[in-house]
């Protein structure tokens, strides 16, 4: 979807990690390998997978932030904050 669309159309991607077809490290690890903007949006991992190796995962696949499930509104407004300002 991410490249379908203009480079500025989003500000930031939540991602799950456990989908269906492409799981969500796959996922990012295509949104960085893509060209301009698009592959510089950020990309907040949101799992239930709460395990250090989990957000190792995460980060190391090119995520930018990691939240556990369920959400802390909190936690993932602050996150938001310090990602976008």
């Amino acid at each position: 979807m991410i490249a379908s669309k203009p480079e500025d159309y989003y500000d930031l991607i939540l991602m799950d990690i456990q989908m269906p077809v492409m799981d969500g490290y796959e996922a990012t690890r295509a949104i960085r390998a893509l060209e301009g903007e698009r592959a510089r949006v950020p990309v907040i991992a949101m799992t239930a997978n709460a395990f250090d190796e989990d957000k190792k995962a995460a980060l190391e696949s090119g995520m930018d932030e990691f939240i556990s499930k369920p959400i802390d509104i909190n936690n993932l407004t602050e996150k938001i904050n310090i990602i976008i300002g």
